[in-house]
């Protein structure tokens, strides 16, 4: 990311890091430009561990199985669970989870 280190109070995410290419990498972007103590919020899905598995090799051509070991080769999100664990991996604390009905929520402190 172009910004410099420590450059933001607060950074927001809304059901976009599912997206990205190089998980990781963006954990580990984030916590260098946000400030000391600065917050990232994240607004998340559950990921492919939920998704029906008959209905995935139907609709998709792969079983879950399949499809977590392509996103785990490909650095992609996979379930709540990992990201939480990626989260704290590159240094952040957790500061809050809460779970809605297709979603969970997370606050981040550097």
């Amino acid at each position: 990311m172009p910004f410099k280190q420590n450059y933001f109070d607060v950074i927001t995410n809304n059901c976009g890091f599912n997206q990205i290419l190089g998980l990781t990498s963006a954990v580990r972007e984030t916590y260098r430009i946000l400030k000391p103590e600065g917050k990232l919020v994240i607004r998340e899905s559950y990921g492919i561990t939920r998704w029906n598995n008959s209905k995935t090799r139907r609709d998709l051509g792969f079983s879950i199985d399949e499809l977590i070991k392509l996103h785990k080769y490909c650095d992609i999100y996979i379930d709540k669970e990992s990201f939480i664990k990626i989260l704290e991996k590159y240094g952040f604390t957790i500061a809050l989870i809460k779970d809605f009905t297709n979603k969970f929520l997370v606050i981040c402190i550097k």
